[in-house]
């Protein structure tokens, strides 16, 4: 079963965000960067931007994979090789860098406070979330 995406929700306006900013830094467009393409640089790529969503707002596998049209275990195998490519080629090291760089530098700002409010509640939510794993 596929997982549905809420458009209208302001985490999927930030994981959009984004995915176009990794795009930008990385000169891949969007609709191949979302693509089915199996070259090199695209594949990493992608596997950059399922990190940084992992990293930056604690997406689930399952939701990740939805933008990408890819089932949760593609995006788990992905986000376990990324140390492993991170420490051994530096291509996939400067990429990753950059775009990283690129997110840090532009942050998402909501334009309406509702929706800054809901995504305020919602980092507070993933936040308690953590600390009960801790």
């Amino acid at each position: 079963m596929k997982y549905k995406l809420n458009e209208a929700s302001p985490r999927h306006k930030e994981a959009k965000h984004i995915l176009n900013l990794i795009s930008k830094a990385l000169g891949i467009n969007m609709e191949t960067l979302m693509g089915p393409s199996r070259h090199r640089h695209i594949v990493d790529a992608r596997r950059i931007c399922y990190v940084l969503l992992k990293e930056k707002m604690d997406l689930p596998a399952i939701v990740i994979g939805s933008y990408f049209n890819k089932d949760h275990a593609n995006i788990l195998h992905h986000l376990k090789s990324h140390e492993m490519l991170y420490t051994i080629y530096e291509d996939y090291r400067i990429h990753y860098d950059r775009a990283l760089k690129f997110v840090e530098e532009n942050e998402y700002v909501e334009h309406d406070m509702h929706d800054c409010i809901n995504n305020m509640l919602m980092r507070i939510e993933v936040l308690e979330s953590k600390i009960k794993n801790i």
